[in-house]
């Protein structure tokens, strides 16, 4: 019996070591990343969240937002990743979106969130700012301009990329 009893508590001081263990590992293979909004619409966002978690409030339209905490994302990006982006206008009505995280490399520092003029909302996860040459998102879709805004002499407000 008193056998029996022994190896019953060594075989489950082994089992709760395995299950520590793998619980430490799966821990390691994460990072907690900050998150960014971005709005390029004309609507101020008042409230995102990503995957439940961190995200921000009043975000202007045409406008970025100050970074906020946090996210978990795998340590390597894997093939599938998507996060669920949650947003709303008037805090009383969310929209949903499941969206793609393209490829990112170990030196991400943040989570950016693109609610873009389409209606579409992007994300990518990264350690550069929108506008740095290398950031991912380009051309006239990057802008936080209004197209319909206007310079201080009453002219149309032109992008970088027009003639």
């Amino acid at each position: 019996m008193k056998v029996r009893l022994k190896t019953a508590c060594l075989l489950g001081s082994i089992i709760l070591f395995c299950l520590l263990l793998g619980a430490c590992r799966l821990a390691d293979a994460t990072d907690s990343v900050g998150v960014v909004g971005y709005n390029h619409t004309g609507t101020t966002i008042v409230q995102f969240l990503v995957s439940g978690g961190g995200g921000g409030s009043f975000i202007y339209a045409h406008q970025g937002g100050g970074a906020a905490c946090c996210v978990s994302i795998p340590k390597k990006w894997n093939s599938g990743l998507t996060v669920e982006v949650e947003w709303t206008a008037d805090l009383k009505s969310f929209k949903r979106e499941s969206v793609s995280v393209p490829q990112y490399d170990a030196r991400a520092g943040q989570m950016a969130v693109h609610f873009l003029r389409n209606g579409d909302v992007r994300v990518f996860v990264t350690s550069l700012g929108l506008g740095h040459p290398d950031y991912p998102l380009k051309g006239s879709e990057a802008s936080l301009k209004d197209p319909g805004s206007f310079d201080f002499n009453g002219e149309p407000e032109r992008r970088n990329d027009e003639p």
